[in-house]
């Protein structure tokens, strides 16, 4: 059974670029990669096991470089989205089995359920990104990619809890860096008038942003003392000043922009924001 298997696997990674174009081909790779892994488990063969793992970086790797041909195609439904999505499904299907399947394993190899499942998250939110870059206006891109990378981080949070896989809580310190850098080119684009950027909860900011944020709070209520320290103290304040910075640059475009209210009035509610928080 095991060497019909082994053929099998051969034979229909030879067969499948003949009847797939090179997104699927390389999904389909990925997934068989998948698969190899969970047989390799059940049936103690570390060979399939590394096997499994190397086809699911060859497919990776085959992956991008067919994305510098990609064809135009609707939004969400297309094979460059979809086979990305597949190959972090397998990535986060290895990397959490065997996470689960520890016992089962080499010493050397238990530490490989980590890069792997980190592998399929960055495939996750990269695909969620270049598909906010190739569809969506301009205006909404980085407002976009704040509540998408939030709602994920927000499910990895969730799986934490679940599985208890400590190593998981070291992704979610990446939203608030991002935060800062989405917020920061909003408003520059804003400022200087670059890439149709307009203020922080214009179109798609007005529930991007205020979500993101919730996201992060609920973040550091979920996880933050799981962090070393004295990271939960530097995030619960960087997230303090970034929170009221853009509550503060937001009434200030609010009162100048609809209520045309003047100077001293902007510079009056300007403190009054940086005043409330202290």
């Amino acid at each position: 059974v095991e060497a019909f298997l082994a053929l099998g696997v051969v034979f229909a990674s030879v067969a499948i670029p003949l009847g797939l174009d090179d997104q699927w081909t390389t999904a389909a790779w990925a997934m068989e990669g998948a698969a190899l892994v969970w047989v390799g488990v059940r049936q103690e063969r570390r060979l399939a096991r590394w096997l499994g793992l190397l086809l699911q970086a060859g497919a990776g790797i085959f992956f991008l470089e067919s994305l510098a041909v990609a064809r135009p195609a609707p939004p969400v439904v297309n094979g460059i989205y979809l086979g990305g999505l597949l190959i972090s499904a397998a990535g986060l299907f290895s990397g959490v089995y065997l996470f689960l399947h520890g016992r089962a394993l080499l010493e050397r190899e238990r530490v490989l359920s980590a890069p792997v499942a980190l592998w399929g998250l960055l495939w996750w939110l990269g695909m969620g990104w270049i598909e906010i870059l190739r569809h969506a206006p301009k205006s909404d891109q980085t407002a976009l990619i704040a509540g998408f990378t939030a709602l994920s981080l927000l499910a990895v949070a969730r799986a934490y809890r679940r599985l208890q896989w400590p190593v998981m809580v070291t992704p979610l310190l990446g939203l608030l860096p991002l935060l800062f850098a989405l917020g920061l080119q909003t408003l520059t684009g804003a400022i200087f008038g670059r890439g149709g950027q307009g203020h922080l909860l214009s179109g798609a900011g007005l529930v991007a942003w205020p979500l993101a944020a919730a996201v992060q709070y609920r973040l550091l209520f979920e996880a933050g003392d799981k962090w070393p320290a004295p990271l939960p103290t530097i995030w619960h304040t960087l997230t303090l000043l970034l929170m009221t910075a853009a509550a503060t640059v937001e009434a200030d475009w609010l009162l100048g922009e609809l209520l045309m209210a003047t100077d001293g009035w902007r510079l009056a509610v300007v403190m009054l924001l940086f005043a409330l928080p202290l």
